[in-house]
């Protein structure tokens, strides 16, 4: 490896990442990832990436798969708790092996026990998105905890860029006077011997295969694994990323359950078919995968005659919702053009998906409230109620934006972390955190940005203090 600056994608799931943390899957009975590792190494590398590693959840076993393999290392995202709260806290862990391993999952479910073995043992690792509350039991007092345990901390590429730049924001503005208080505040020792310098990596976090390598590390003047390792720990890690919306959270969730689906039932095999399924396949996986030349001609006689596709006698809500899809693919010139190629950059796939789903949607949801007025008419009432469970179902449907746009909100208008760098009585003495509070709410109404009201709360404090 020659090269002076390298690259790795540092937090991205294989297949045996198995538990999801987001609910919808869960409902399907879903996995966490479905990618394959040898895949997950060969579209790093065909992204640019230098250096490939995987870091499962609690395992090594993705990256061990692929350990034979050049340029590569043994990672895993280690899940660790607050042991009086059980705050679920997430921890990078590189470069480590089998007995590593071992030892890790004995003391992960204490952090400060996990924390003195990391350091122990130098094994360089990272808290993986710091800001994100994994079970709703991260407090400004346990981020700040977390200020002092770590040297390293992630720009996660599944949080959108106002957390990411607040993140930044927050890490920029500490110094001496700042950590050494919150060493008296929680009467703990910090770590490192200039423990207000921190040091950020990047990551995609990606689950589908969609996002690898769309947030990355880089080190500059390194040559070699070793060298790129040790650029971190030194804190010459360089975060890239290009940034997450809800629209890009929406379409890994749908990948995450097509390749689901796929798995169980080979969609695949049925996707020349099938116009909606080829359009699904092509936009919501990497892989164009082989097709026999039966296959190839009997798709291309689809893309000729579009009509081909639209034929259902089915009038049940799935008939209808085969139906309407089908229609709004092949009307659009661009989605048949990704039904046949594939072809499209990741935000076109984005845009194109959320505003295909919505256009389902609003036909639809037209067509059942039609119905819900017909019925009414004529004083049908099992077939509302019919129809008010098909409308259920789109809900169903619509729920991975739906999910991810509340997110979005939440974070950026509620959860806002203030910095606290005295007891909570001694800002009660000076009037500050009433202050804060009153300008929190304010921003509430007026749906200001995580980013604006947390630097607004810290040129507060500073003045007031």
């Amino acid at each position: 490896m020659e090269k002076s600056v390298l690259k790795a994608d540092l937090h991205v799931h294989s297949k045996y990442s198995v538990r999801p943390s987001e609910w919808i899957l869960q409902k399907l009975g879903c996995a966490e990832s479905y990618t394959d590792p040898f895949s997950l190494y060969n579209k790093a590398i065909q992204r640019g990436m230098d250096i490939v590693t995987i870091t499962d959840h609690n395992t090594l076993a993705g990256s061990l798969e692929i350990a034979h393999l050049d340029n590569t290392f043994v990672s895993e995202e280690i899940t660790t708790y607050f042991p009086d709260d059980r705050c679920k806290v997430h921890v990078l862990a590189w470069n480590i092996n089998e007995k590593h391993h071992e030892d890790i999952t004995r003391y992960r479910e204490n952090i400060f026990d996990l924390v003195k073995y990391l350091n122990k043992e130098g094994i360089i690792h990272s808290l993986a998105h710091p800001t994100y509350s994994l079970n709703d039991r991260l407090t400004f007092e346990r981020f700040e905890q977390l200020l002092l345990m770590f040297n390293i901390f992630e720009i996660n590429g599944t949080r959108d860029e106002y957390q990411n730049n607040a993140l930044k924001n927050i890490l920029e503005r500490l110094d001496k006077k700042i950590i050494e208080g919150f060493c008296n505040k929680y009467n703990m020792e910090a770590t490192g011997p200039e423990p207000w310098i921190k040091g950020i990596t990047g990551g995609s976090d990606d689950h589908s295969s969609l996002n690898i390598a769309r947030t990355y590390t880089e080190v500059e003047g390194e040559f070699d694994i070793h060298g790129f390792l040790d650029g971190i720990r030194a804190g010459h890690s360089i975060p890239r990323s290009t940034p997450s919306t809800p629209k890009t959270f929406g379409r890994n969730l749908y990948s995450i359950a097509y390749q689901f689906y796929n798995k169980k039932v080979n969609l695949n095999k049925y996707s020349n078919d099938e116009l909606l399924l080829r359009f699904a396949g092509k936009i919501l996986t990497n892989g164009n995968g082989y097709e026999s030349i039966y296959k190839k001609l009997r798709g291309y006689i689809g893309y000729q005659r579009p009509d081909y596709f639209n034929k259902t006698t089915d009038r049940t809500f799935q008939g209808q919702l085969l139906s309407e899809a089908r229609e709004i693919i092949s009307q659009d010139q661009e989605m048949m053009a990704v039904a046949k190629t594939g072809e499209g950059s990741d935000s076109e796939k984005d845009e194109m998906w959320f505003n295909f789903i919505n256009n389902v949607a609003e036909k639809l949801l037209q067509g059942s409230a039609n119905s819900i007025l017909k019925s009414l008419s004529g004083a049908n009432l099992f077939d509302i109620f019919s129809t008010i469970g098909s409308a259920g179902s789109l809900y169903t449907m619509l729920a991975p934006f739906l999910w991810k746009y509340l997110i979005w909100f939440y974070n950026h208008t509620d959860r806002v972390f203030v910095p606290s760098f005295t007891t909570g009585k001694e800002l009660e003495e000076k009037g500050i955190r009433k202050e804060l509070m009153r300008k929190n709410e304010k921003a509430y109404v007026e749906n200001r940005s995580f980013e604006s009201v947390y630097l607004e709360n810290w040129a507060y404090y500073d003045a007031a203090a």
